[in-house]
């Protein structure tokens, strides 16, 4: 079993749209995310047949056998996409600040000062050859007290 499980499912309005997930039960996270869908104002999906997620919604479900019907108009025209995420706990402090993500608020400002620093390397939107860039990497893990031989 995975810590994570992510199931992608795309369908039109002319297919079945009734589906059964079970979910493993040391999963207490579990995540459905309507990604899409065209075809009519009711757009969506059911859940267990008790609850109704709009396009660009999410809903967080308890563990167990999820069952949920995408819901579209039977133009033939419409359809869905849907993203249901599950996961085990990660056992551990989640703090996140920005595009960080680390365990402890102090962790969060180190990265924040390596990143004012430039030490996250490049960004993207610079073009260097490959022989500036196989420099750049050298140096980089020079400073950081690692070394790399034939960098060439």
């Amino acid at each position: 079993e995975t810590s994570v499980r992510i199931i992608k499912l795309k369908r039109s309005s002319t297919q079945d749209g009734t589906y059964h997930a079970s979910i493993p039960p040391s999963h207490s996270t579990v995540i459905l995310y309507v990604k899409s869908g065209s075809g009519g104002g009711s757009n969506g999906v059911s859940i267990n047949s008790s609850s109704f997620v709009p396009v660009h919604s999410y809903a967080i479900l308890q563990p167990g056998v999820v069952e949920f019907t995408v819901s579209l108009e039977k133009d033939g025209k419409g359809e869905a996409e849907i993203l249901l995420l599950t996961g085990r706990p990660l056992g551990h402090n989640v703090v996140a600040a920005g595009s960080f993500v680390m365990n402890s608020e102090a962790e969060i400002q180190q990265a924040n000062i390596d990143y004012s620093k430039g030490e996250m390397g490049r960004p993207w939107d610079h073009k260097i050859s490959d022989e500036e860039w196989r420099r750049e990497v050298a140096d980089h893990w020079e400073k950081m007290g690692g070394g790399i031989n034939n960098m060439r």
